[in-house]
């Protein structure tokens, strides 16, 4: 039996595993205590309010992250404050990766739903449970007005890009961010709502 519901704070552990599976270089910007402080608070991108997980048999086998416009607008600097709050000095030491990051992915155009992350736990792929979460996040900008869905992926996660082209998504521009001495490249990508 699948079913998808809401994240609540009691999700945190998975969310983690989940979206450092989804993201690794979060780990090189974020650490794993301020991206579980985050997600077990409101108002902010990364919390459990913007999150659905998918369960198979009453298992937890998949989340998903997203928000739209509106959201990010309003809750970009409190989660820029708050992960000032949490990192202390180490905030400073990555603040170039957090603004390279900040500048480019997830950079939400008006009437737009941002799908931040996704991730299926490995013995649960192929059953179908991406497509429903990606149909979670659907239903979700259509309720809030957006027009469009997109997402930034990784250009060498060529199996999450088919994924998604499949889905109907096509690539709309190629862009790199330098992340702790390394350029990681990105497509963002884009679904048209009906």
């Amino acid at each position: 039996m699948i079913r998808v519901r809401r994240a609540t704070p009691k999700d945190g552990e998975d969310f983690l595993k989940l979206i450092l599976m989804a993201s690794p270089y979060f780990s090189e910007i974020f650490s794993n205590k301020a991206i579980g402080r985050l997600f077990s608070r409101k108002s902010n991108l990364f919390s459990y309010t913007h999150t659905f997980f998918v369960e198979l048999d009453g298992k937890k086998a998949g989340m998903l992250l997203g928000y739209d416009w509106k959201t990010k607008t309003e809750e970009n600097l409190r989660t820029g404050v708050l992960l000032f709050r949490y990192l202390g000095i180490n905030m400073i030491l990555k603040i170039r990766d957090f603004l390279n990051l900040n500048r480019k992915v997830g950079k939400i155009p008006e009437k737009a739903y941002y799908v931040s992350n996704i991730a299926v736990y490995p013995q649960f792929r192929g059953k179908g449970l991406g497509k429903i979460l990606m149909e979670t996040a659907e239903g979700e900008a259509q309720h809030s007005g957006s027009q469009s869905v997109i997402l930034d992926v990784e250009t060498k996660n060529e199996g999450a890009v088919s994924f998604y082209k499949k889905l109907g998504f096509r690539v709309m521009e190629e862009f790199t961010v330098p992340i702790s001495g390394k350029d990681l490249s990105f497509f963002r990508m884009e679904k048209r709502l009906k």
